[in-house]
């Protein structure tokens, strides 16, 4: 991955810059580490750094998005699970709405010389999915925060059952 001056990956805002910088860095040595056939455990040491690189980096980035009142930072907080999430309340969405659910385009595919233009388009891509999405996306909060609840509920009364069993256990040995 090289990174420039032009790349879409620039912020404006230097530490952040620095942090792409480095990361893209680690991430071609891991490249030219896997294609050169070098010992697994010098891999291994590279993806410990890009990890705690990225640790530090995401922490301080979402911080600063906290701090400016970024509006797509639930999204960038969790990439990881904001996809499959979406996904699934898309099918939730499918199965209410009716109708074949078919997606009228195709998902962008992912361009690695230019990974920001590419994140816009797939943003844009998902807001086209409209009402199976927004409708499944409601459904799901209501169904995980009904899961949750009840999860709290049993488990907070599964602990006040058990600690009333030990009072009581402690008390009639006595």
């Amino acid at each position: 991955m090289d990174w420039d001056k032009e790349s879409d990956l620039r912020t404006g805002i230097r530490v952040l810059d620095e942090e792409h910088t480095e990361l893209s860095k680690l991430l071609s040595e891991v490249d030219r580490a896997a294609r050169e056939d070098e010992d697994w455990s010098t891999i291994q040491l590279l993806l410990a750094r890009i990890a705690k690189a990225s640790c530090v980096h995401f922490g301080v980035e979402k911080a600063l998005m906290r701090v400016n009142n970024y509006p797509r930072l639930p999204v960038h907080a969790n990439p990881i699970t904001i996809g499959p999430l979406y996904l699934v309340a898309y099918q939730i969405g499918r199965l209410l709405v009716g109708g074949d659910g078919a997606v009228t385009a195709p998902a962008p595919d992912m361009d690695w010389s230019h990974p920001g233009a590419w994140m816009e388009a797939f943003g844009e891509w998902m807001l086209s999915l409209g009402k199976p999405l927004g409708i499944g996306l409601v459904a799901l909060a209501l169904a995980l925060a009904v899961l949750g609840y009840l999860v709290v509920h049993v488990t907070w009364r599964a602990y006040v059952v058990r600690a009333w069993r030990r009072r009581a256990l402690h008390r009639s040995h006595r």
